[in-house]
């Protein structure tokens, strides 16, 4: 971004760094990497993770360190069961096969676990074999506290659905960030490091530096996990969650009287057209003291930083996923924000992927001080 002389702190380190995935994605394929022969096996059948460049080849996993051995056992049972099924794996050039992927999502604070496998369409047959498969995992791994099955027909290799249904347990689980839980469906965003991200958002309270009476906004605000955690540090103010994602909205409002927030409100809408008209958003939600914007990976887009910007709040904190974006986003905020300090947060141990909290000033303020 061009920008030199940024104060960064220390990097704040994650309590686990193996086993601390609340979620992985898994994928079948009739292609697997032999790593004794360094050469793939054809016609075969294989869940695990893709081989680097390769998305119609995977690497069949038996023990995964970035998830629990329950996890592991998870993976290694539902392979064995496709293996008997008789049933293919999907071939991605042909466009042929049943197994598609395995998503396993848990509660790692709650022992609650979610699994949703995702397959190609399926007849009367098909169903009965995930029907069969759903009742024995039920008996012989009960951790597994819901399963989901739903159908992917089309052609794109990434874990998408439709004609979710669920098989058995609850339609979500729970996780606990510090002490409020929060609802996790098949769809939801969260944080993968569910230990570490108590940290991240004690960051994020930090850079804010509240007073206990602010009107707060929280851009892209999901599910609502960062107002409900800040909910207290803020008693005697607001905080406004916008959202595009109506499902993320419904459970957002969902979180807040799971944990009898009542200070949080969600609106839904595109983040850029809620914040268009400053005077009619004051009018209706109040100025903002202190904005948090926890965008997508690829960061803000001009046209809201400068929306934000006339929003004229005497604090941003800006979380980010991504150094590169940050980097850009940054160069335009500081026409009129200082950047008071960058603080790394390490929610992938093992990878190059950091998290980010950076606290903006107005420079008005900051000339006075």
């Amino acid at each position: 971004g061009g920008l030199t002389e940024i104060p960064v702190g220390e990097t704040v380190p994650s309590p686990d760094v193996y086993f601390y995935r609340n979620k992985m994605e898994f994928s079948f394929s009739d292609k697997v990497w032999n790593t004794h022969e360094k050469k793939i096996q054809p016609n075969a059948m294989g869940l695990g993770l893709h081989l680097p460049g390769r998305y119609n080849t995977v690497i069949d996993i038996e023990e995964c360190f970035l998830q629990s051995d329950i996890s592991n056992r998870v993976v290694r049972f539902v392979r064995e069961s496709a293996v008997k099924s008789g049933l293919p794996a999907y071939n991605i050039q042909r466009h042929k096969g049943f197994w598609r992927f395995l998503i396993i999502r848990e509660g790692k604070l709650t022992g609650e676990r979610l699994l949703n496998l995702i397959t190609n369409r399926c007849g009367e047959n098909e169903d009965s074999v995930i029907n069969e498969l759903a009742e024995k995992m039920r008996n012989e791994i009960p951790e597994v506290t819901a399963f989901f099955h739903a159908e992917h027909p089309g052609k794109s290799q990434a874990a998408i659905w439709e004609n979710i249904r669920k098989v058995y347990g609850k339609d979500f689980i729970q996780e606990r960030i510090g002490q409020y839980k929060f609802r996790v469906d098949c769809g939801t965003f969260f944080q993968t490091n569910s230990r570490q991200v108590e940290k991240l958002y004690e960051t994020v309270k930090e850079a804010g530096k509240f007073t206990g009476k602010e009107t707060v906004y929280d851009l892209f605000s999901g599910v609502g996990t960062i107002p409900v955690y800040l909910s207290p540090a803020v008693c005697g103010g607001t905080i406004i969650g916008m959202e595009l994602d109506p499902r993320a909205v419904e459970a957002a409002h969902a979180n807040a009287e799971l944990n009898n927030v009542t200070n949080c409100h969600f609106v839904q809408g595109k983040v850029r057209s809620l914040i268009k008209y400053p005077p009619a958003l004051f009018k209706k939600f109040g100025k903002p003291d202190v904005i948090i914007a926890d965008p997508p990976r690829s960061g803000i887009d001009q046209k809201t930083v400068d929306r934000i910007i006339k929003l004229n709040a005497e604090r941003i904190v800006y979380v980010s996923c991504n150094p590169a974006a940050l980097a850009r986003d940054l160069k335009v905020f500081s026409s009129d924000y200082h950047i008071e300090k960058v603080v790394p947060v390490d929610m992938f141990p093992h990878t190059a992927h950091i998290e980010s909290v950076t606290a903006l000033i107005k420079k008005s303020e900051q000339s006075s001080v």
